[in-house]
Protein backbone atom coordinates (compact mmCIF):
# COMPACT_ATOMS: atom_id res chain seq x y z
CA UNK A 1 0.00 0.00 0.00
CA UNK A 2 3.14 2.58 -0.55
CA UNK A 3 0.60 5.14 -2.92
CA UNK A 4 -2.36 4.77 -0.16
CA UNK A 5 -3.79 5.81 3.15
CA UNK A 6 -2.16 4.28 5.57
CA UNK A 7 -5.51 2.83 7.55
CA UNK A 8 -3.96 0.65 10.13
CA UNK A 9 -1.22 3.78 11.14
CA UNK A 10 -3.58 6.47 11.55
CA UNK A 11 -5.87 4.19 13.68
CA UNK A 12 -2.62 4.34 16.19
CA UNK A 13 -1.40 7.58 15.61
CA UNK A 14 -4.16 9.70 16.52
CA UNK A 15 -2.52 10.70 20.28
CA UNK A 16 -3.38 13.42 22.26
CA UNK A 17 -1.54 16.71 21.63
CA UNK A 18 0.97 18.11 18.43
CA UNK A 19 4.52 15.86 19.72
CA UNK A 20 7.74 15.63 17.82
CA UNK A 21 7.10 14.11 14.00
CA UNK A 22 7.13 10.42 13.44
CA UNK A 23 9.98 9.29 10.71
CA UNK A 24 7.24 8.96 8.03
CA UNK A 25 5.60 12.23 7.17
CA UNK A 26 2.76 12.93 9.17
CA UNK A 27 -0.27 15.44 9.19
CA UNK A 28 -0.73 17.08 12.73
CA UNK A 29 -4.17 18.29 12.88
CA UNK A 30 -6.80 20.02 15.29
CA UNK A 31 -9.68 22.18 15.22
CA UNK A 32 -10.17 25.48 16.85
CA UNK A 33 -13.07 28.47 17.32
CA UNK A 34 -12.35 30.88 14.52
CA UNK A 35 -12.96 33.53 16.91
CA UNK A 36 -11.62 32.36 20.62
CA UNK A 37 -8.57 30.19 19.16
CA UNK A 38 -10.01 27.65 21.47
CA UNK A 39 -9.73 23.89 20.61
CA UNK A 40 -12.96 21.89 20.06
CA UNK A 41 -13.83 17.88 20.06
CA UNK A 42 -13.94 17.58 16.00
CA UNK A 43 -14.80 14.40 13.90
CA UNK A 44 -12.02 14.12 11.30
CA UNK A 45 -12.98 12.62 8.09
CA UNK A 46 -9.71 11.48 5.93
CA UNK A 47 -9.85 10.27 2.21
CA UNK A 48 -7.10 9.35 -0.38
CA UNK A 49 -6.13 7.16 -3.00
CA UNK A 50 -9.43 5.41 -3.63
CA UNK A 51 -9.29 4.19 -0.55
CA UNK A 52 -13.09 3.86 1.83
CA UNK A 53 -12.78 7.15 3.74
CA UNK A 54 -11.45 7.04 7.57
CA UNK A 55 -13.26 8.85 10.45
CA UNK A 56 -11.30 9.81 14.06
CA UNK A 57 -12.31 11.65 16.74
CA UNK A 58 -9.94 15.03 17.91
CA UNK A 59 -9.41 15.65 21.17
CA UNK A 60 -9.20 19.76 21.33
CA UNK A 61 -5.66 19.74 21.83
CA UNK A 62 -5.55 17.65 18.13
CA UNK A 63 -3.53 15.01 17.05
CA UNK A 64 -1.07 13.29 14.79
CA UNK A 65 -1.78 11.59 12.10
CA UNK A 66 0.85 9.50 9.75
CA UNK A 67 0.44 9.16 6.25
CA UNK A 68 1.78 7.84 3.20
CA UNK A 69 2.96 10.59 0.80
CA UNK A 70 -0.60 11.23 -1.09
CA UNK A 71 -3.40 13.40 -2.39
CA UNK A 72 -5.34 13.42 0.92
CA UNK A 73 -8.90 15.15 1.38
CA UNK A 74 -10.03 16.06 4.75
CA UNK A 75 -13.67 17.21 5.98
CA UNK A 76 -13.64 18.40 9.35
CA UNK A 77 -16.63 18.40 11.96
CA UNK A 78 -17.48 19.90 15.68
CA UNK A 79 -20.95 20.09 16.82
CA UNK A 80 -22.29 24.03 16.69
CA UNK A 81 -19.83 24.60 13.74
CA UNK A 82 -19.80 24.81 9.97
CA UNK A 83 -17.86 22.21 8.20
CA UNK A 84 -14.30 22.75 6.57
CA UNK A 85 -13.24 20.83 3.41
CA UNK A 86 -10.23 20.76 2.30
CA UNK A 87 -7.42 18.93 0.62
CA UNK A 88 -3.54 18.49 0.87
CA UNK A 89 -0.51 17.03 -1.10
CA UNK A 90 2.09 15.57 1.87
CA UNK A 91 5.27 15.24 -0.14
CA UNK A 92 8.09 12.42 1.18
CA UNK A 93 9.61 13.58 4.99
CA UNK A 94 7.23 16.71 4.81
CA UNK A 95 5.38 17.29 8.36
CA UNK A 96 2.43 19.55 8.24
CA UNK A 97 0.94 20.91 11.20
CA UNK A 98 -2.96 21.71 10.27
CA UNK A 99 -5.39 24.38 12.04
CA UNK A 100 -8.99 23.93 11.08
CA UNK A 101 -10.13 27.39 11.91
CA UNK A 102 -13.99 26.67 12.92
CA UNK A 103 -17.19 29.38 12.65
CA UNK A 104 -19.64 28.70 15.13
CA UNK A 105 -23.21 28.25 13.76
CA UNK A 106 -24.30 30.90 16.51
CA UNK A 107 -21.31 33.28 17.66
CA UNK A 108 -21.08 33.20 21.74
CA UNK A 109 -22.58 36.20 23.18
CA UNK A 110 -19.50 36.97 25.50
CA UNK A 111 -17.98 37.75 21.47
CA UNK A 112 -20.72 39.11 19.90
CA UNK A 113 -22.70 40.64 22.70
CA UNK A 114 -19.32 42.85 23.44
CA UNK A 115 -19.53 44.20 20.08
CA UNK A 116 -23.07 45.27 20.08
CA UNK A 117 -23.25 47.21 23.32
CA UNK A 118 -20.91 49.81 22.35
CA UNK A 119 -21.90 53.68 22.68
CA UNK A 120 -19.36 56.38 21.90
CA UNK A 121 -16.02 53.68 22.78
CA UNK A 122 -13.02 51.19 21.92
CA UNK A 123 -13.51 47.89 23.04
CA UNK A 124 -10.36 46.11 22.93
CA UNK A 125 -11.49 42.06 24.07
CA UNK A 126 -10.63 39.36 23.08
CA UNK A 127 -9.04 35.00 24.30
CA UNK A 128 -6.06 34.26 25.37
CA UNK A 129 -5.21 30.49 25.13
CA UNK A 130 -2.27 27.84 25.50
CA UNK A 131 -0.20 27.35 22.21
CA UNK A 132 0.27 23.66 22.75
CA UNK A 133 -3.13 22.62 24.11
CA UNK A 134 -5.53 25.53 22.72
CA UNK A 135 -6.91 25.61 26.00
CA UNK A 136 -8.09 28.70 27.36
CA UNK A 137 -5.36 30.83 30.19
CA UNK A 138 -7.18 31.44 33.11
CA UNK A 139 -5.58 34.33 35.59
CA UNK A 140 -3.13 35.80 32.67
CA UNK A 141 -2.59 39.96 33.14
CA UNK A 142 -3.28 42.12 30.10
CA UNK A 143 -1.84 45.29 30.38
CA UNK A 144 -2.21 48.59 27.89
CA UNK A 145 1.13 50.28 29.93
CA UNK A 146 0.69 53.33 28.23
CA UNK A 147 -3.45 54.01 29.72
CA UNK A 148 -2.25 52.40 32.72
CA UNK A 149 -5.05 49.85 32.15
CA UNK A 150 -5.15 46.53 33.26
CA UNK A 151 -7.25 42.92 33.79
CA UNK A 152 -7.14 39.43 34.21
CA UNK A 153 -8.82 36.89 32.16
CA UNK A 154 -11.53 34.96 32.80
CA UNK A 155 -12.05 31.11 33.26
CA UNK A 156 -12.53 30.84 29.47
CA UNK A 157 -9.43 32.88 28.72
CA UNK A 158 -11.59 36.36 27.95
CA UNK A 159 -10.62 39.57 29.09
CA UNK A 160 -12.11 43.16 27.70
CA UNK A 161 -11.45 46.78 28.09
CA UNK A 162 -13.96 49.58 27.27
CA UNK A 163 -11.70 52.43 26.40
CA UNK A 164 -13.23 56.36 25.02
CA UNK A 165 -13.20 56.10 21.83
CA UNK A 166 -10.42 58.30 20.28
CA UNK A 167 -10.93 61.58 18.51
CA UNK A 168 -9.75 61.24 14.74
CA UNK A 169 -6.28 62.44 14.09
CA UNK A 170 -5.85 63.12 10.51
CA UNK A 171 -3.19 60.38 9.37
CA UNK A 172 -2.11 59.78 12.56
CA UNK A 173 -4.51 56.89 14.26
CA UNK A 174 -3.84 55.86 17.69
CA UNK A 175 -1.65 52.75 18.41
CA UNK A 176 -0.97 50.88 21.52
CA UNK A 177 1.31 48.08 23.22
CA UNK A 178 -0.83 45.19 24.89
CA UNK A 179 1.31 43.03 27.47
CA UNK A 180 0.30 39.64 28.81
CA UNK A 181 2.14 37.49 31.28
CA UNK A 182 0.73 34.42 33.05
CA UNK A 183 2.88 32.25 35.12
CA UNK A 184 4.71 29.68 33.51
CA UNK A 185 4.21 31.32 30.48
CA UNK A 186 6.86 33.42 28.24
CA UNK A 187 5.47 37.27 28.39
CA UNK A 188 3.72 38.05 24.98
CA UNK A 189 3.43 42.03 23.50
CA UNK A 190 1.25 43.06 20.79
CA UNK A 191 2.58 45.95 19.11
CA UNK A 192 1.00 48.46 17.04
CA UNK A 193 -2.36 47.78 18.13
CA UNK A 194 -5.09 49.83 16.67
CA UNK A 195 -7.71 51.98 18.88
CA UNK A 196 -10.92 52.84 17.23
CA UNK A 197 -14.33 53.19 17.54
CA UNK A 198 -15.86 49.74 17.99
CA UNK A 199 -14.94 46.83 19.10
CA UNK A 200 -11.58 44.75 17.91
CA UNK A 201 -11.51 41.23 18.96
CA UNK A 202 -8.12 39.90 19.76
CA UNK A 203 -6.46 35.83 20.29
CA UNK A 204 -3.68 35.62 21.51
CA UNK A 205 -1.45 32.59 22.05
CA UNK A 206 0.54 32.17 25.27
CA UNK A 207 3.98 29.71 25.04
CA UNK A 208 5.21 27.87 28.23
CA UNK A 209 8.72 29.16 28.91
CA UNK A 210 10.83 32.03 29.24
CA UNK A 211 11.63 33.62 25.72
CA UNK A 212 9.34 36.59 25.02
CA UNK A 213 7.17 36.51 22.28
CA UNK A 214 5.94 39.70 20.30
CA UNK A 215 3.31 40.47 17.40
CA UNK A 216 3.10 43.50 15.22
CA UNK A 217 -0.19 44.04 15.06
CA UNK A 218 0.24 47.56 12.98
CA UNK A 219 -1.75 48.25 9.57
CA UNK A 220 0.27 47.53 6.71
CA UNK A 221 -1.29 51.02 5.30
CA UNK A 222 1.04 52.58 7.72
CA UNK A 223 4.16 50.66 7.89
CA UNK A 224 5.01 49.03 4.92
CA UNK A 225 4.02 48.82 1.34
CA UNK A 226 2.71 45.65 -0.03
CA UNK A 227 4.87 42.65 -1.49
CA UNK A 228 6.44 44.06 -4.80
CA UNK A 229 5.56 41.20 -7.25
CA UNK A 230 3.84 37.64 -7.99
CA UNK A 231 5.89 34.44 -6.12
CA UNK A 232 7.92 32.91 -8.79
CA UNK A 233 5.68 31.17 -11.36
CA UNK A 234 2.57 33.37 -11.15
CA UNK A 235 3.37 36.60 -12.84
CA UNK A 236 0.42 38.60 -13.87
CA UNK A 237 -0.56 38.69 -17.70
CA UNK A 238 -0.89 42.23 -19.19
CA UNK A 239 -3.59 42.54 -21.89
CA UNK A 240 -6.16 44.43 -23.51
CA UNK A 241 -9.80 43.48 -22.07
CA UNK A 242 -13.18 44.39 -23.23
CA UNK A 243 -15.29 46.66 -22.06
CA UNK A 244 -17.21 45.60 -19.21
CA UNK A 245 -20.27 43.12 -19.64
CA UNK A 246 -24.11 44.27 -19.63
CA UNK A 247 -24.59 42.18 -16.38
CA UNK A 248 -21.60 41.41 -14.04
CA UNK A 249 -19.89 37.61 -14.22
CA UNK A 250 -21.06 35.53 -11.99
CA UNK A 251 -18.20 33.75 -9.87
CA UNK A 252 -18.75 30.99 -7.29
CA UNK A 253 -16.39 32.49 -4.14
CA UNK A 254 -14.08 29.69 -2.48
CA UNK A 255 -15.96 28.05 0.31
CA UNK A 256 -12.33 28.11 2.05
CA UNK A 257 -8.67 28.90 2.01
CA UNK A 258 -5.55 27.57 2.95
CA UNK A 259 -3.55 29.96 4.56
CA UNK A 260 0.32 29.25 5.12
CA UNK A 261 1.66 30.62 8.38
CA UNK A 262 4.70 30.27 10.26
CA UNK A 263 6.12 31.96 7.19
CA UNK A 264 9.44 33.24 5.72
CA UNK A 265 8.19 35.13 3.26
CA UNK A 266 6.12 32.61 1.20
CA UNK A 267 7.60 29.46 2.69
CA UNK A 268 5.59 28.42 5.42
CA UNK A 269 5.36 25.88 7.88
CA UNK A 270 2.02 25.42 9.19
CA UNK A 271 -1.35 25.92 7.47
CA UNK A 272 -4.45 27.09 8.86
CA UNK A 273 -8.09 26.74 7.09
CA UNK A 274 -10.75 29.15 7.26
CA UNK A 275 -13.50 29.80 5.67
CA UNK A 276 -13.59 32.42 2.71
CA UNK A 277 -15.39 35.22 4.48
CA UNK A 278 -13.63 34.95 7.59
CA UNK A 279 -9.87 35.19 6.12
CA UNK A 280 -11.16 38.20 5.06
CA UNK A 281 -12.40 39.49 8.28
CA UNK A 282 -8.95 38.18 9.79
CA UNK A 283 -7.01 40.27 7.02
CA UNK A 284 -8.89 43.72 6.33
CA UNK A 285 -8.03 44.91 9.85
CA UNK A 286 -4.22 44.36 8.82
CA UNK A 287 -4.25 45.43 5.52
CA UNK A 288 -6.62 48.77 5.51
CA UNK A 289 -7.04 50.86 9.11
CA UNK A 290 -10.24 50.39 10.92
CA UNK A 291 -11.64 53.78 11.88
CA UNK A 292 -11.03 54.42 7.89
CA UNK A 293 -14.77 55.32 6.48
CA UNK A 294 -16.87 52.43 5.75
CA UNK A 295 -17.36 52.69 1.51
CA UNK A 296 -13.20 52.74 1.77
CA UNK A 297 -13.40 49.30 4.31
CA UNK A 298 -15.87 47.77 1.68
CA UNK A 299 -13.73 48.60 -1.18
CA UNK A 300 -11.06 47.11 0.70
CA UNK A 301 -12.66 43.93 1.34
CA UNK A 302 -13.57 43.44 -2.69
CA UNK A 303 -10.15 43.79 -3.14
CA UNK A 304 -8.67 41.51 -0.60
CA UNK A 305 -10.99 38.74 -1.16
CA UNK A 306 -10.35 38.49 -4.78
CA UNK A 307 -6.29 38.70 -4.31
CA UNK A 308 -7.06 36.05 -1.47
CA UNK A 309 -9.27 33.71 -3.51
CA UNK A 310 -6.81 34.31 -7.30
CA UNK A 311 -4.58 32.05 -4.91
CA UNK A 312 -7.19 29.57 -4.30
CA UNK A 313 -6.54 28.20 -8.25
CA UNK A 314 -3.09 29.43 -8.27
CA UNK A 315 -1.65 27.93 -4.90
CA UNK A 316 1.67 28.68 -3.85
CA UNK A 317 2.48 24.89 -2.59
CA UNK A 318 0.29 21.61 -2.48
CA UNK A 319 -0.41 22.16 1.18
CA UNK A 320 -1.50 26.01 1.52
CA UNK A 321 -3.10 28.91 -1.22
CA UNK A 322 -1.19 31.83 0.26
CA UNK A 323 1.04 33.18 3.12
CA UNK A 324 -0.21 35.37 5.63
CA UNK A 325 2.95 37.85 5.44
CA UNK A 326 3.24 41.01 3.02
CA UNK A 327 4.73 38.78 0.73
CA UNK A 328 1.44 37.92 0.10
CA UNK A 329 -1.21 40.13 2.28
CA UNK A 330 -0.77 39.95 5.64
CA UNK A 331 -3.96 37.96 7.98
CA UNK A 332 -4.16 36.99 11.60
CA UNK A 333 -6.43 36.05 14.02
CA UNK A 334 -7.74 39.56 15.30
CA UNK A 335 -10.94 41.40 13.76
CA UNK A 336 -12.59 44.57 14.00
CA UNK A 337 -16.08 45.12 14.09
CA UNK A 338 -16.26 47.90 11.44
CA UNK A 339 -13.76 45.70 9.22
CA UNK A 340 -16.32 42.93 9.91
CA UNK A 341 -19.05 44.89 8.78
CA UNK A 342 -17.46 45.90 5.67
CA UNK A 343 -16.60 42.10 4.76
CA UNK A 344 -20.31 41.20 5.56
CA UNK A 345 -21.46 43.89 3.33
CA UNK A 346 -19.72 42.82 0.57
CA UNK A 347 -19.62 39.23 1.11
CA UNK A 348 -18.67 36.70 -2.25
CA UNK A 349 -18.33 40.25 -4.53
CA UNK A 350 -14.49 39.42 -6.06
CA UNK A 351 -12.99 41.58 -9.31
CA UNK A 352 -12.68 39.20 -12.02
CA UNK A 353 -11.16 39.95 -15.50
CA UNK A 354 -11.65 37.88 -18.53
CA UNK A 355 -14.17 36.00 -16.75
CA UNK A 356 -11.98 34.73 -14.24
CA UNK A 357 -10.65 35.92 -10.81
CA UNK A 358 -8.45 38.82 -10.57
CA UNK A 359 -5.22 38.89 -8.73
CA UNK A 360 -6.43 42.75 -7.07
CA UNK A 361 -3.66 43.89 -5.74
CA UNK A 362 -2.82 47.62 -3.87
CA UNK A 363 -0.20 49.04 -1.98
CA UNK A 364 -0.36 52.39 0.83
CA UNK A 365 0.20 55.21 -1.30
CA UNK A 366 0.29 55.04 -4.87
CA UNK A 367 1.03 58.47 -6.26
CA UNK A 368 3.57 58.59 -9.24
CA UNK A 369 6.27 60.64 -7.30
CA UNK A 370 8.18 60.05 -4.28
CA UNK A 371 8.87 63.29 -1.86
CA UNK A 372 12.74 62.61 -0.82
CA UNK A 373 11.87 64.22 2.31
CA UNK A 374 9.22 62.17 3.73
CA UNK A 375 11.29 58.82 4.43
CA UNK A 376 8.73 56.11 3.20
CA UNK A 377 9.95 53.46 1.37
CA UNK A 378 8.57 53.78 -2.32
CA UNK A 379 9.13 50.04 -4.12
CA UNK A 380 7.58 51.43 -7.40
CA UNK A 381 10.80 51.61 -9.82
CA UNK A 382 8.34 53.66 -12.75
CA UNK A 383 7.29 57.03 -11.57
CA UNK A 384 6.41 57.88 -15.29
CA UNK A 385 2.70 58.67 -14.54
CA UNK A 386 3.60 61.71 -12.33
CA UNK A 387 2.18 63.74 -9.61
CA UNK A 388 -1.60 63.33 -8.96
CA UNK A 389 -1.50 60.05 -11.35
CA UNK A 390 -1.44 56.70 -10.41
CA UNK A 391 0.04 53.94 -12.05
CA UNK A 392 2.93 51.93 -13.56
CA UNK A 393 2.61 51.16 -16.54
CA UNK A 394 6.23 49.49 -17.08
CA UNK A 395 4.40 46.85 -14.61
CA UNK A 396 1.10 46.45 -17.06
CA UNK A 397 -0.83 48.96 -15.17
CA UNK A 398 -1.64 52.06 -16.93
CA UNK A 399 -1.70 55.73 -15.42
CA UNK A 400 -4.35 56.60 -13.81
CA UNK A 401 -5.51 60.55 -12.86
CA UNK A 402 -5.98 60.36 -8.84
CA UNK A 403 -5.71 64.06 -7.98
CA UNK A 404 -6.84 62.64 -4.26
CA UNK A 405 -2.88 61.62 -4.10
CA UNK A 406 -1.64 64.51 -5.41
CA UNK A 407 1.70 65.96 -3.09
CA UNK A 408 1.10 62.68 -1.31
CA UNK A 409 4.71 60.35 -1.94
CA UNK A 410 4.81 57.02 -3.50
CA UNK A 411 4.51 54.61 -0.73
CA UNK A 412 3.92 51.08 -2.24
CA UNK A 413 4.60 49.64 -5.82
CA UNK A 414 1.97 51.68 -7.77
CA UNK A 415 -0.19 48.63 -8.80
CA UNK A 416 -3.97 48.21 -8.71
CA UNK A 417 -5.72 50.24 -5.86
CA UNK A 418 -4.21 53.12 -3.62
CA UNK A 419 -4.71 52.29 -0.02
CA UNK A 420 -4.70 55.90 0.97
CA UNK A 421 -7.01 56.98 -1.83
CA UNK A 422 -9.49 54.68 -1.35
CA UNK A 423 -10.37 56.43 1.96
CA UNK A 424 -9.46 60.10 0.51
CA UNK A 425 -12.30 59.57 -2.18
CA UNK A 426 -15.14 58.09 0.25
CA UNK A 427 -14.02 60.97 2.70
CA UNK A 428 -15.13 62.61 -0.72
CA UNK A 429 -18.80 60.74 -0.70
CA UNK A 430 -17.55 58.31 -3.63
CA UNK A 431 -19.15 54.48 -2.83
CA UNK A 432 -17.37 51.46 -2.62
CA UNK A 433 -18.50 50.47 -6.08
CA UNK A 434 -17.28 53.61 -7.63
CA UNK A 435 -13.66 53.45 -5.85
CA UNK A 436 -13.35 49.98 -7.12
CA UNK A 437 -13.98 50.53 -11.06
CA UNK A 438 -11.85 53.78 -10.48
CA UNK A 439 -8.48 51.94 -9.30
CA UNK A 440 -9.38 48.62 -11.03
CA UNK A 441 -10.75 49.98 -14.49
CA UNK A 442 -10.79 53.70 -14.66
CA UNK A 443 -14.02 53.89 -15.26
CA UNK A 444 -13.97 51.90 -18.68
CA UNK A 445 -10.91 54.19 -19.86
CA UNK A 446 -7.98 51.77 -18.22
CA UNK A 447 -5.66 49.89 -20.51
CA UNK A 448 -3.14 46.67 -19.52
CA UNK A 449 -3.98 45.15 -16.22
CA UNK A 450 -5.92 48.17 -15.40
CA UNK A 451 -8.77 46.27 -17.10
CA UNK A 452 -11.21 44.28 -14.05
CA UNK A 453 -14.95 44.53 -12.87
CA UNK A 454 -16.55 43.40 -10.45
CA UNK A 455 -18.45 40.36 -10.28
CA UNK A 456 -21.05 39.15 -8.14
CA UNK A 457 -22.38 35.98 -6.31
CA UNK A 458 -25.69 36.79 -6.81
CA UNK A 459 -27.43 35.43 -10.12
CA UNK A 460 -31.12 35.78 -11.25
CA UNK A 461 -31.95 31.89 -12.03
CA UNK A 462 -35.02 32.40 -14.01
CA UNK A 463 -37.89 34.67 -13.93
CA UNK A 464 -42.22 34.61 -15.18
CA UNK A 465 -44.80 36.67 -16.05
CA UNK A 466 -48.84 36.01 -17.30
CA UNK A 467 -48.45 36.32 -20.78
CA UNK A 468 -50.81 38.95 -21.00
CA UNK A 469 -51.85 41.77 -19.57
CA UNK A 470 -54.23 44.78 -20.01
CA UNK A 471 -53.22 48.32 -20.23
CA UNK A 472 -53.52 49.76 -16.42
CA UNK A 473 -53.14 46.53 -14.89
CA UNK A 474 -51.22 45.40 -12.38
CA UNK A 475 -49.49 41.71 -12.37
CA UNK A 476 -47.32 39.76 -10.95
CA UNK A 477 -43.51 39.28 -11.94
CA UNK A 478 -41.80 36.01 -10.16
CA UNK A 479 -38.11 35.02 -10.17
CA UNK A 480 -35.88 32.54 -8.29
CA UNK A 481 -31.97 34.25 -7.63
CA UNK A 482 -29.35 32.14 -6.11
CA UNK A 483 -26.93 33.67 -3.22
CA UNK A 484 -23.48 32.08 -3.68
CA UNK A 485 -21.45 33.77 -0.72
CA UNK A 486 -22.85 32.57 2.19
CA UNK A 487 -24.02 35.11 3.53
CA UNK A 488 -27.29 37.22 3.82
CA UNK A 489 -27.33 39.88 1.43
CA UNK A 490 -29.98 42.35 2.94
CA UNK A 491 -29.12 45.37 0.07
CA UNK A 492 -30.93 44.07 -3.17
CA UNK A 493 -33.78 45.54 -5.38
CA UNK A 494 -35.56 43.46 -7.89
CA UNK A 495 -36.30 45.48 -10.85
CA UNK A 496 -38.53 45.17 -13.67
CA UNK A 497 -38.97 46.73 -17.23
CA UNK A 498 -40.74 46.16 -20.44
CA UNK A 499 -39.34 47.17 -23.58
CA UNK A 500 -39.93 47.27 -27.24
CA UNK A 501 -38.86 48.71 -30.71
CA UNK A 502 -36.32 50.56 -28.19
CA UNK A 503 -38.95 51.66 -26.01
CA UNK A 504 -38.73 50.83 -22.06
CA UNK A 505 -41.40 50.96 -20.03
CA UNK A 506 -40.61 50.64 -16.08
CA UNK A 507 -42.32 51.01 -12.80
CA UNK A 508 -39.83 51.81 -10.25
CA UNK A 509 -42.59 52.61 -7.55
CA UNK A 510 -43.07 48.81 -7.51
CA UNK A 511 -38.91 48.16 -7.33
CA UNK A 512 -38.61 45.66 -4.54
CA UNK A 513 -36.38 45.27 -1.68
CA UNK A 514 -34.91 41.70 -1.22
CA UNK A 515 -33.16 39.91 1.02
CA UNK A 516 -31.32 37.24 -0.72
CA UNK A 517 -30.29 34.41 1.89
CA UNK A 518 -27.20 31.68 1.20
CA UNK A 519 -28.81 29.52 -1.53
CA UNK A 520 -31.53 29.82 -3.64
CA UNK A 521 -34.39 32.29 -2.83
CA UNK A 522 -37.99 32.77 -4.76
CA UNK A 523 -38.77 36.26 -5.37
CA UNK A 524 -41.68 38.70 -6.33
CA UNK A 525 -42.78 42.64 -7.38
CA UNK A 526 -45.70 43.96 -8.59
CA UNK A 527 -45.86 45.86 -12.23
CA UNK A 528 -48.40 48.66 -13.19
CA UNK A 529 -48.77 48.94 -17.05
CA UNK A 530 -49.24 52.94 -17.40
CA UNK A 531 -52.37 53.57 -19.19
CA UNK A 532 -49.56 55.84 -21.74
CA UNK A 533 -48.48 52.17 -22.52
CA UNK A 534 -49.57 51.21 -26.10
CA UNK A 535 -50.53 47.84 -27.43
CA UNK A 536 -48.35 45.10 -28.78
CA UNK A 537 -45.55 42.30 -27.16
CA UNK A 538 -42.89 43.43 -25.20
CA UNK A 539 -39.72 42.01 -24.03
CA UNK A 540 -39.63 41.20 -20.17
CA UNK A 541 -36.51 42.55 -18.24
CA UNK A 542 -35.77 41.44 -14.77
CA UNK A 543 -32.61 43.07 -12.73
CA UNK A 544 -31.04 42.22 -9.41
CA UNK A 545 -29.09 45.50 -7.84
CA UNK A 546 -27.28 45.75 -5.27
CA UNK A 547 -28.40 48.71 -3.42
CA UNK A 548 -25.17 51.15 -2.67
CA UNK A 549 -26.91 53.93 -0.98
CA UNK A 550 -29.10 51.40 0.93
CA UNK A 551 -32.23 53.93 0.45
CA UNK A 552 -34.48 51.01 -1.20
CA UNK A 553 -34.47 52.64 -4.86
CA UNK A 554 -32.71 51.58 -7.69
CA UNK A 555 -30.36 54.74 -8.48
CA UNK A 556 -29.04 54.46 -11.63
CA UNK A 557 -25.33 55.25 -11.87
CA UNK A 558 -25.20 54.68 -8.01
CA UNK A 559 -26.52 51.02 -7.66
CA UNK A 560 -24.57 48.09 -9.01
CA UNK A 561 -26.45 46.19 -11.72
CA UNK A 562 -25.86 43.08 -11.02
CA UNK A 563 -27.47 40.46 -13.36
CA UNK A 564 -30.42 41.10 -15.97
CA UNK A 565 -32.52 38.06 -17.26
CA UNK A 566 -34.17 39.31 -20.85
CA UNK A 567 -37.44 37.02 -21.64
CA UNK A 568 -38.03 37.90 -25.15
CA UNK A 569 -42.01 38.29 -26.27
CA UNK A 570 -42.93 37.15 -22.94
CA UNK A 571 -45.92 39.93 -22.22
CA UNK A 572 -48.25 41.20 -24.56
CA UNK A 573 -49.82 44.19 -23.38
CA UNK A 574 -53.53 44.44 -24.86
CA UNK A 575 -56.79 46.83 -24.64
CA UNK A 576 -60.39 46.16 -22.98
CA UNK A 577 -62.17 43.01 -24.62
CA UNK A 578 -59.39 41.66 -26.42
CA UNK A 579 -57.35 40.95 -23.28
CA UNK A 580 -58.08 37.36 -22.46
CA UNK A 581 -57.27 33.90 -22.31
CA UNK A 582 -53.88 32.15 -22.03
CA UNK A 583 -52.14 30.02 -19.71
CA UNK A 584 -51.60 32.31 -15.91
CA UNK A 585 -47.69 32.40 -16.42
CA UNK A 586 -45.33 32.64 -19.22
CA UNK A 587 -42.63 29.63 -18.90
CA UNK A 588 -40.33 29.80 -17.27
CA UNK A 589 -36.90 31.24 -18.90
CA UNK A 590 -33.42 30.53 -17.78
CA UNK A 591 -30.45 32.64 -18.02
CA UNK A 592 -27.75 30.97 -21.06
Amino acid sequence: MAAGLAMTTLALALAAGFPDPPDEPAARLRAVDARTGIGLDAQLFLSCCQVQEISAALPPQGASVALNPALYRVRMEASGYRPLVSAFELAPGVDLKVTFEMDPISPPDVVDGSARSITGASVLHGFVVDAETARPVAGAEVALPQMDRRTATDENGYFRFTLAAPAPDGDRPLLATLRITAPAYAPHEVAGLLIAPGATLLREVLSRGERPTTRDDTPRALLAAEADGAPPGFPDEPGRVSAGPARLVALDPPASIRLGTSCSCSTCTAVSVLSLETYVKRGLNDEWIASWNGQSLRAGAVAYRAYGSWYTQHPISGTYDICNTTCCQVNDPDTSSATDAAVDRTAGYMLERGGAVFRAEYSAENNAWDDPNDGLSCSNGDLSCGDGSAGSPAAGWSCLADGVDAAHGCFGHGRGACQWGTQRWSLQGRPWAWILDHYYNDHGAGTGLRTAHMSTPLVLLQAGAPPRVSIGATFQITARADNRAGVTHAHVLLGASLRRDGQVVSDPAHDAPVALPPGDSDLARAFAVRRSVGPGTYDLLVSLYDDVDEDGVIAHGIDLPLQVLVLPAAVEVCAGKICVGGPDLQPIRRLP
